[in-house]
Protein backbone atom coordinates (compact mmCIF):
# COMPACT_ATOMS: atom_id res chain seq x y z
CA UNK A 1 0.00 0.00 0.00
CA UNK A 2 4.54 2.50 -2.01
CA UNK A 3 6.61 1.26 -0.89
CA UNK A 4 4.61 1.05 2.25
CA UNK A 5 7.25 2.78 4.30
CA UNK A 6 8.86 6.12 3.72
CA UNK A 7 7.52 7.49 0.47
CA UNK A 8 4.41 5.36 0.64
CA UNK A 9 3.75 6.38 4.17
CA UNK A 10 3.67 9.95 2.97
CA UNK A 11 2.04 9.39 -0.41
CA UNK A 12 -0.04 6.29 0.01
CA UNK A 13 -1.33 6.57 3.51
CA UNK A 14 -2.82 10.00 3.05
CA UNK A 15 -6.03 10.57 4.95
CA UNK A 16 -9.31 10.11 6.67
CA UNK A 17 -10.32 9.89 10.26
CA UNK A 18 -10.55 6.50 11.94
CA UNK A 19 -14.07 5.47 12.80
CA UNK A 20 -13.87 3.18 15.82
CA UNK A 21 -17.59 2.44 15.79
CA UNK A 22 -17.35 0.84 12.35
CA UNK A 23 -13.94 -0.70 12.61
CA UNK A 24 -13.54 -4.38 12.03
CA UNK A 25 -10.53 -6.55 12.72
CA UNK A 26 -11.41 -10.17 12.19
CA UNK A 27 -8.97 -11.10 9.41
CA UNK A 28 -5.29 -11.81 8.98
CA UNK A 29 -2.74 -9.42 7.51
CA UNK A 30 -0.64 -12.31 6.17
CA UNK A 31 -0.86 -12.64 2.41
CA UNK A 32 -0.70 -10.41 -0.66
CA UNK A 33 -2.61 -7.14 -0.95
CA UNK A 34 -3.15 -4.59 -3.72
CA UNK A 35 -4.04 -1.01 -2.92
CA UNK A 36 -7.46 0.07 -4.22
CA UNK A 37 -7.96 3.47 -2.62
CA UNK A 38 -6.46 6.41 -0.74
CA UNK A 39 -7.66 9.59 0.92
CA UNK A 40 -5.93 12.66 2.32
CA UNK A 41 -7.77 14.57 5.05
CA UNK A 42 -11.00 12.97 3.85
CA UNK A 43 -10.49 13.78 0.15
CA UNK A 44 -10.27 10.85 -2.28
CA UNK A 45 -6.84 11.05 -3.94
CA UNK A 46 -6.75 7.62 -5.58
CA UNK A 47 -7.94 8.84 -9.01
CA UNK A 48 -5.94 12.07 -8.91
CA UNK A 49 -3.12 11.79 -11.49
CA UNK A 50 -1.14 14.41 -9.55
CA UNK A 51 -1.06 12.05 -6.57
CA UNK A 52 -0.96 8.55 -8.10
CA UNK A 53 0.61 7.21 -11.27
CA UNK A 54 -0.95 4.15 -12.91
CA UNK A 55 2.34 2.33 -12.36
CA UNK A 56 1.79 2.61 -8.58
CA UNK A 57 -1.68 1.10 -8.71
CA UNK A 58 -0.54 -2.44 -9.54
CA UNK A 59 2.02 -2.75 -6.73
CA UNK A 60 1.47 -5.78 -4.50
CA UNK A 61 2.40 -5.76 -0.81
CA UNK A 62 2.99 -9.18 0.72
CA UNK A 63 3.04 -9.75 4.48
CA UNK A 64 4.89 -12.97 5.26
CA UNK A 65 4.34 -15.21 8.28
CA UNK A 66 7.93 -14.61 9.44
CA UNK A 67 7.17 -10.93 10.16
CA UNK A 68 8.71 -9.60 6.95
CA UNK A 69 6.97 -7.74 4.14
CA UNK A 70 7.85 -6.72 0.61
CA UNK A 71 6.38 -4.48 -2.06
CA UNK A 72 6.47 -5.82 -5.61
CA UNK A 73 6.34 -3.25 -8.45
CA UNK A 74 3.74 -5.33 -10.29
CA UNK A 75 3.54 -5.59 -14.07
CA UNK A 76 4.02 -1.85 -14.66
CA UNK A 77 7.13 -0.29 -13.17
CA UNK A 78 7.33 3.49 -12.80
CA UNK A 79 11.01 3.28 -13.75
CA UNK A 80 12.18 0.22 -15.71
CA UNK A 81 15.51 0.39 -13.87
CA UNK A 82 13.85 -0.06 -10.47
CA UNK A 83 14.15 -3.47 -8.82
CA UNK A 84 11.02 -5.64 -8.95
CA UNK A 85 10.91 -5.70 -5.13
CA UNK A 86 11.17 -2.00 -4.34
CA UNK A 87 10.70 -2.13 -0.59
CA UNK A 88 11.00 -4.65 2.21
CA UNK A 89 11.13 -4.66 5.96
CA UNK A 90 9.49 -6.01 9.07
CA UNK A 91 5.86 -5.85 10.14
CA UNK A 92 3.80 -6.70 13.20
CA UNK A 93 0.15 -6.56 14.17
CA UNK A 94 -0.80 -5.76 17.75
CA UNK A 95 -2.62 -8.46 19.72
CA UNK A 96 -5.87 -6.46 19.56
CA UNK A 97 -5.39 -6.02 15.76
CA UNK A 98 -5.70 -2.24 16.05
CA UNK A 99 -2.11 -1.29 15.11
CA UNK A 100 -0.11 -2.44 12.11
CA UNK A 101 3.57 -1.53 12.43
CA UNK A 102 5.80 -1.39 9.35
CA UNK A 103 9.35 -0.58 10.35
CA UNK A 104 9.02 2.58 12.45
CA UNK A 105 5.53 3.54 11.20
CA UNK A 106 2.50 2.55 13.30
CA UNK A 107 -0.73 2.58 11.30
CA UNK A 108 -4.19 2.50 12.88
CA UNK A 109 -6.14 -0.47 11.52
CA UNK A 110 -9.56 0.81 10.50
CA UNK A 111 -10.72 -2.41 8.84
CA UNK A 112 -9.21 -5.88 8.67
CA UNK A 113 -11.26 -8.73 7.23
CA UNK A 114 -10.37 -11.77 5.17
CA UNK A 115 -10.57 -9.59 2.01
CA UNK A 116 -10.17 -5.95 3.06
CA UNK A 117 -7.53 -3.91 4.87
CA UNK A 118 -7.83 -0.21 5.57
CA UNK A 119 -5.19 1.65 7.54
CA UNK A 120 -4.83 5.22 8.71
CA UNK A 121 -1.78 7.29 9.58
CA UNK A 122 -1.28 10.88 10.66
CA UNK A 123 2.00 12.31 9.39
CA UNK A 124 3.16 15.90 8.92
CA UNK A 125 -0.27 17.17 10.02
CA UNK A 126 -2.14 15.15 7.39
CA UNK A 127 -4.27 12.11 8.10
CA UNK A 128 -4.28 9.55 5.35
CA UNK A 129 -5.98 6.25 4.70
CA UNK A 130 -5.11 3.46 2.32
CA UNK A 131 -7.48 0.69 1.34
CA UNK A 132 -6.31 -2.72 0.11
CA UNK A 133 -7.92 -5.89 -1.29
CA UNK A 134 -6.43 -9.31 -0.62
CA UNK A 135 -5.15 -11.11 -3.72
Amino acid sequence: MIALIGAIAVVSFQSCKKDDSGSSSSGSVEGSWIQVGATSDGVNTWNDPDEWDDCEKDDVTTFKSDGKYEVDEGATKCDPADPQINESGTWSLSADKKTLTLGSFAFDVVTLTSTDLKVSLEIFGTTGTSSFKKQ
